[in-house]
């Protein structure tokens, strides 16, 4: 990227030279740490630009909530067998109801 996009929405809190591409003058093949570096600050500029509503995608605390929604289906899930065993187990035994 160019430095003509220094002003991406969402990172003008960051130094000029922080807001361009994170390989900028970063151009060596052999030089891995630097670009794993850069893919880690990529990826948490891209984060943050998901929390500021920059960049389409789950925040976290819509991601927390998610979690936790997933967790209670599952414990509703276990209680609704538990009850639909206990009822099968109940009408086995001759117990119908209006009787």
């Amino acid at each position: 990227m160019d430095s003509s996009r220094s002003g991406v929405q969402g990172r003008e809190h960051l130094p000029a030279n922080l807001r361009r591409h994170p390989f900028a003058g970063r151009e060596s093949r052999h030089d891995h740490s630097a670009k794993s570096a850069a893919w880690a600050y990529h990826g948490s500029l891209r984060a943050a630009d998901v929390e500021d509503g920059a960049w389409p995608g789950v925040t976290r605390e819509e991601s927390a909530e998610l979690r936790e929604l997933r967790k209670r289906n599952r414990l509703l899930e276990q209680e609704n067998e538990v009850l639909r065993k206990a009822a099968a187990a109940y009408l086995a035994q001759g117990n119908l109801p209006g009787k």
